[in-house]
């Protein structure tokens, strides 16, 4: 037989603790078991030990690009056939947000309610059925481009708040530069703050993850890593700012 434990984040670490040390336990009694215990990267960093012996770290990552233009095609928006700003469109949200499953498909759902309102209003005043159609596509368009927007947005809080706010915030300022230069391949905790310690922060602030299969630290998405950018040269300009005018000071 096979168990399957998932932990909604809520959870209290303890939780976590003694629902992995059950199924260690049934699964060492009972040879034939198997257990698969579904955590968020923040939980199980936090409250579970490296025991390689007993159990094994499988990291769920977002969409391939082929899964994610798959998944789009599936949801009917942002259809990229003779739509060239659709197809744009997409492009940005693999390379510079990331495909997020749920809240696209959240977004998919307010979209065609938006495309349905936008074509009828546009076949009341008389359009043609390709001028409704347009109006369709528009209105799609339209609320894909608010929701990367907001995803930009909020992922900057969140680096920021993780870069002055966290626990470890002087650890993470060390790390965020490694992991813009790295990639998105990540880097590994060694010389920097370990995941176990880090993991209340990763849990609190969202913009970093620790990918325990692969023992890296990642960016959240690929708005994150952009966030990270755009933090990292705010700070070198306003440092040289600052050189400039002490500089001229002393002068």
């Amino acid at each position: 037989p096979v168990f399957v434990v998932e932990i909604a984040s809520p959870a209290s670490d303890q939780t976590v603790k003694d629902e992995a040390q059950e199924l260690k336990e049934l699964c060492t009694t009972h040879k034939g078991t198997h257990g698969i215990l579904v955590l968020s990267d923040a939980k199980s960093a936090g409250n579970l030990n490296d025991d390689r012996g007993r159990q094994e770290f499988v990291w769920f990552d977002v969409f391939s690009e082929e899964e994610f233009q798959k998944f789009f095609d599936n949801l009917g928006v942002l259809a990229p056939d003779g739509d060239a700003e659709a197809a744009a469109l997409r492009r940005k949200i693999i390379d510079e947000i990331g495909p997020t499953p749920q809240a696209i498909v959240k977004t998919a759902a307010a979209a065609k309610k938006a495309k349905e309102k936008a074509a009828d209003a546009a076949r009341s005043s008389g359009a043609t059925e390709a001028e409704c159609v347009a109006a369709g596509r528009a209105a799609v368009r339209k609320v894909f481009e608010q929701w990367c927007e907001k995803k930009q947005k909020e992922a900057y809080i969140e680096v920021v708040h993780l870069l002055t706010q966290s626990q470890h915030k002087g650890a993470f300022r060390r790390l965020v530069p490694d992991l813009v230069e790295s990639y998105p391949v990540g880097v590994s905790p060694e010389n920097h703050v370990s995941a176990k310690k880090a993991s209340t922060d990763i849990k609190d602030y969202h913009a970093i993850s620790h990918n325990a299969e692969a023992r890296v630290y990642q960016f959240y998405s690929a708005a994150h890593y952009y966030a990270a950018r755009r933090w990292l040269e705010k700070e070198a300009e306003a440092k040289a700012k600052a050189e400039t005018e002490a500089k001229a000071k002393a002068e």
